[in-house]
């Protein structure tokens, strides 16, 4: 729940569960979840006790392009250390990622 005292139109409810925060309060939340690291792709809606994931569009509509970027990548990398498909190229500095499939 925000205290700040903004107009209703100023606030940004997540669509799954209704729960929301002022734009100001919201984009500083984020932000201070990308500074958390990868573990920011699975950042939950900020009202105690939900569970509801933050989807993607709310970071790119409130972070700097520069953050929001991060956040992507952060997610990219969860995807993958997360997959049973996936895995990260063992190859020195590569940075892609495989899937395979089992036989």
């Amino acid at each position: 729940m925000c205290f700040c005292d903004y107009p209703r139109d100023e606030f940004v409810h997540l669509p799954d569960c209704g729960h929301g925060l002022c734009t100001y309060c919201y984009t500083g939340y984020l932000t201070s979840k990308v500074g958390d690291g990868v573990e920011c792709a699975l950042t939950t809606c900020p009202e105690r006790g939900c569970g509801m994931i933050v989807p993607e569009r709310l970071f790119q509509q409130l972070l700097e392009p520069h953050l929001h970027q991060r956040y992507h990548q952060f997610l990219i990398k969860s995807f993958v250390d997360l997959s049973q498909t996936a895995k990260w190229c063992p190859g020195r500095d590569c940075a892609r990622a495989v899937e395979y499939k089992a036989a």
